[in-house]
C-alpha cells in the first residue's frame, strides 16, 4: 500500500508491507549495495540487497531527496516465521519548472562524463 501527502514542500510517499526484523543497528545499513539484514538473510525469502540501495541512490542523486525505514508493532505469521510491518518513507522535495530542468541539466552532464 502506498501513501502520498504533501507537507513541508516535500512529497512523502510511504510504503508499507510485512518483512522480517531488522535491528536498530541494521536500519541504515539496509540501504548499502548487497546488505541483507540478519533476519532476512536467515528467512527463506529470496532478495539481493539491491533495491533498498537503488531507492535512496535514486532519490539521493536524481530528485535531492531520501529514504527512511520505521518499523510498527503489528506482526504477522507467515510459514512460522514473524513479519513485522514494516514501513518505508521517501521524501522528494518539489521542484518548480526550473529547478527540474537544472537537475535533468545536471543528470544529463554526470552521465556524460561517465561515457568518456
Amino acid at each position: 500500500m502506498a501513501r502520498f501527502e504533501e507537507k513541508d514542500g516535500n512529497v512523502l510517499i510511504r510504503f508499507e508491507s510485512f518483512g522480517p526484523k531488522i535491528k536498530d543497528h541494521e536500519k541504515e545499513k539496509i540501504f548499502e549495495q548487497h546488505f541483507r539484514g540478519e533476519h532476512a538473510q536467515a528467512s527463506e525469502r529470496g532478495g539481493s540487497g539491491i533495491g533498498l540501495y537503488a531507492a535512496k541512490t535514486l532519490s539521493e542523486a536524481q530528485y535531492g531527496g531520501n529514504i527512511y525505514v520505521n518499523q510498527l508493532n503489528e506482526t504477522l505469521w507467515v510459514d512460522g516465521n514473524t513479519l513485522y510491518k514494516t514501513r518505508f518513507t521517501l521524501v522528494l522535495p518539489i521542484l518548480d519548472d526550473e529547478d527540474q530542468r537544472q537537475k535533468n541539466r545536471q543528470a544529463r552532464n554526470r552521465r556524460g562524463r561517465f561515457r568518456q
